[in-house]
């Protein structure tokens, strides 16, 4: 069983990583990569489980209609990611970081809409959501190599 620490871990920079990635933000010192996967994001992304939707009883059964490929969830043993591998859209090493940094931010406020996000980010708000995936794929992680 994977430890567990507060979700408050989590937040604070789910957040900055949504709202502090942006073109042309200058951090002394440090890349974009820097800082968008700092102690904070790698944290949640040890204590917050992902877990294949088909695996888990009733889960794909309530899978959001279209093509969603991940869903956060308030799970009663904590916050979960489920996704559904036939929906990855992700090319790329930094797309696939940029919809976790995303699906973290979720972790970090249940409450919070992709249309939020969205607006915090400076995007148009629609329901396809990926282009916060891919923002957060452009701005902090263009470049970044599959390890």
């Amino acid at each position: 069983m994977v430890p567990r620490v507060d979700r408050k871990e989590c937040g604070p920079d789910a957040r900055r990583a949504v709202r502090g990635c942006q073109p042309g933000r200058t951090h002394p010192g440090k890349t974009r990569r820097d800082v968008c996967a700092t102690r904070e994001v790698q944290n949640c992304a040890k204590t917050t489980p992902i877990v294949n939707a088909y695996t888990k009883q009733g889960v794909i059964n309530k899978w959001p209609a279209g093509d969603v490929d991940f869903v956060t969830a308030n799970e009663p043993s904590g916050p979960t990611i489920y996704y559904n591998s036939s929906n990855f859209w992700q090319n790329t090493f930094g797309d696939v970081l940029g919809t976790l940094v995303h699906e973290y931010a979720h972790v970090n406020n249940m409450d919070a809409t992709d249309q939020s996000f969205q607006k915090a980010l400076g995007l148009p708000q629609s329901n396809d959501t990926r282009n916060i995936s891919k923002k957060l794929a452009q701005d902090c992680f263009s470049g970044v190599k599959a390890p």
